[in-house]
């Protein structure tokens, strides 16, 4: 597989970032300062249910990498525009060639700064470098990062909806279909493909 990668000069981003996220540098006093609003912690909680992923790097502190097929392009930058104070560079397109297809295809992703505010979400979520499903994810689960899980790995599903969650274990599934039902009231089902359906 083959990956090329493109720097952006889109109007429409530096419209959303007239002044951020082009090289911006934090001292360390300010790194450490830094903070995640309520609402923002919950979006990106949402977020890390689905296809988003986070590292610790070797300053320690954790960054997190967006990443979306070009399809879903305006859902991208729309991230981008709630979390780009967290960010040093604009979104790039990445090409990837799959030989076993003959097939090319392109998505849009951007890193955050690797920053201690993300720390209680890796934390979370990441066991020995492992994703995972929070045990205690009844306290952190509402609307508003349910809502952004649905956009990354949500699906309409007959009269109901459908969420992908073939990266987890089966005993964490059941613990978020019971979360939902107890939570949000749902009747939610697990499936034998491991996909939580509501």
């Amino acid at each position: 597989m083959q990956i090329r990668w493109f720097n952006t000069t889109s109007t429409l981003l530096k419209s959303l970032t007239p002044h951020k996220a082009t090289g911006i540098v934090y001292t360390d006093s300010e790194r450490l300062a830094l903070t995640l609003p309520a609402d923002l912690f919950q979006i990106l909680f949402g977020c890390l249910l689905g296809d988003l992923c986070a590292y610790k790097k070797a300053n320690g502190s954790t960054q997190l990498k967006f990443e979306q097929g070009t399809v879903h392009s305006s859902y991208l930058l729309h991230l981008f525009s709630l979390i780009f104070d967290y960010c040093g560079a604009f979104p790039r397109i990445m090409e990837r060639y799959d030989a076993r297809y003959h097939r090319h295809s392109y998505s849009l992703w951007f890193y955050t700064l690797s920053l201690p505010c993300f720390d209680s979400l890796y934390s979370l979520f990441y066991v020995n470098g492992s994703k995972q499903i929070p045990a205690d994810i009844a306290n952190y689960i509402t609307p508003i990062s349910l809502t952004y899980w649905l956009a990354d790995h949500g699906a309409k599903h007959g009269k109901g909806l459908m969420l992908n969650t073939n990266s987890y274990e089966k005993v964490q599934v059941e613990l978020l279909s019971l979360v939902f039902n107890q939570t949000f009231g749902f009747s939610s089902s697990v499936y034998a493909k491991l996909q939580l359906h509501t």
